[in-house]
């Protein structure tokens, strides 16, 4: 039985989402969670690996078992064996041949920074703290061009072995509640911290120190060194993953 299950997390306290040895992982705690349910080791396959620091709204993976388990019991069993700053939203049961990464059409991040102009120490890891004025229409003007299919290898960072840099962007959007504001970008996939590099831009775009021209001269040629600034992994959520049908 192959079961696909949604979860969230605040990964302030884990060194990312992939399991990885002596550090503190999602992907650790939930295969720790499901050794002790099931009384042998499970590997989980999640849709998206996310870094340290960074969270999670709607997280996907999958994992098989002979065991067959009711799904609104299965939540709470999980539930129960994990950390309180990782909780299981939904968990159903899926067909062999589902994957949650390979069957993957679109994942949407959120990136959440702080406008007010007192730092706020309560919401330091789970809010990048910018404490000042953001121009979301000015930052939405400039989003426009990196809509659709693009070579977007200017913004991946060192350290990835994508060979294939090319990606769809179907949507990105800016919204302001009172001090939060959040960008929202939704694609067909993401390279190595091109979200946080992105809003990186945005920042630098809005404060005047890139011009319009010069960022999309530099992005068509794929010039990573100028793409220098990454937002704090503390902003940046999974949002959601949708599926092909």
């Amino acid at each position: 039985m192959r079961y696909k299950v949604i979860c969230c997390y605040n990964g302030t306290g884990y060194s990312g989402s992939q399991r990885q040895l002596n550090s503190q992982t999602v992907q650790g705690q939930i295969e720790r969670a499901l050794a002790k349910i099931y009384s042998r080791p499970l590997t989980i396959q999640a849709a998206s690996r996310t870094d340290k620091g960074v969270h999670a709204l709607g997280q996907v993976f999958h994992y098989d078992v002979d065991t067959v388990i009711d799904s609104a019991k299965l939540v709470q069993v999980i539930n129960r064996q994990l950390p309180d700053d990782i909780r299981i939203l939904s968990a159903v049961p899926v067909t062999a041949d589902w994957h949650a990464r390979y069957d993957v059409s679109c994942k949407t991040y959120y990136y959440r920074l702080s406008t007010a102009e007192q730092y706020d120490v309560f919401q330091k890891d789970i809010c990048y703290q910018y404490n000042q004025a953001f121009d979301k229409a000015k930052a939405g003007d400039l989003a426009k061009a990196f809509l659709g299919k693009h070579d977007f290898k200017a913004f991946m960072a060192a350290g990835s072995d994508k060979q294939n840099t090319i990606r769809t962007i179907y949507d990105i959007n800016f919204d302001q509640q009172g001090d939060l504001l959040t960008m929202q970008i939704s694609g067909d996939g993401f390279l190595y911290h091109m979200v946080r590099i992105m809003m990186g831009l945005f920042l630098d775009y809005v404060e005047g120190k890139k011009s319009s021209d010069d960022i999309i001269e530099q992005f068509t040629a794929g010039n990573r060194h100028y793409f220098r600034r990454t937002a704090p992994a503390c902003g940046l959520y999974l949002a959601n993953v949708r599926y092909k049908l």
